[in-house]
């Protein structure tokens, strides 16, 4: 700190100095992290993470990891410069349930005392069955223009998702993943259900799609 006097005459004196050495011995806190928005199936080995903390001063480094360990070393060459948004890609078997733990060290070198973690599970298959069906009394032809749709799949492998969506349509392209037009269905590995649809208007042969999506957005 420096300091100055000055007199009545406008006389200003010598520079005084004094020096104090500010100190940082507390570690980050409050630490959070949640991956891909906190849902609990993924479709990709890559997920975006949210990560923070709080600190007396300033954050400075992460270290996110998928392997449980104890407070890792100042040095440890998986530090990398704190980000609230970053990435991750899991580096063992992309698939079935994965945990991310967080670490946080602050600009004086001070690493937190304790970690957090956020899991999901990842899941790269899609159904692995799907059917429609338009029911008729002979299954093959009709006079009326609402008709009746047998819709059923399966996302039964260990480490699928469950089905959470079905998309059926006259039009054969392909739905987006997150189109408003999906319907809810339960989220179980066996799906099947009967509702009524409305054939477009004019006779003839008449084609209808579907599509089945599962938790992971597969």
């Amino acid at each position: 700190l420096y300091a100055w006097v000055r007199g009545q005459a406008v006389n200003v004196s010598a520079v005084a100095t004094d020096t104090i050495q500010l100190q940082d011995n507390a570690p980050p806190n409050n630490l959070s992290i949640s991956i891909a928005n906190g849902a609990s199936y993924v479709n990709s080995d890559t997920v975006q993470v949210s990560v923070n903390g709080t600190d007396n001063f300033m954050i400075g480094e992460m270290l996110l990891t998928e392997f449980s360990i104890s407070t890792p070393s100042s040095n440890d060459s998986r530090w990398q410069s704190y980000l609230t948004s970053p990435t991750y890609t899991f580096q063992e078997s992309p698939v079935g349930a994965k945990t991310i733990y967080l670490w946080l060290k602050d600009t004086s070198g001070n690493i937190s005392s304790f970690s957090t973690q956020d899991s999901v599970t990842i899941d790269l298959d899609k159904p692995d069955t799907a059917r429609i069906q338009i029911v008729t009394s002979d299954n093959d032809s009709t006079t009326s223009q609402t008709v009746t749709l047998l819709l059923d799949a399966t996302d039964n492998r260990t480490l699928d998702s469950g089905i959470a969506g079905y998309y059926y349509s006259e039009d054969s392209t392909k739905p987006i993943v997150d189109s408003s037009d999906w319907r809810s269905a339960s989220g179980n590995k066996v799906f099947s259900t009967t509702l009524s649809y409305k054939l477009s208007d004019g006779t003839g042969v008449k084609t209808i799609y579907a599509w089945f999506k599962d938790l992971a957005g597969n």
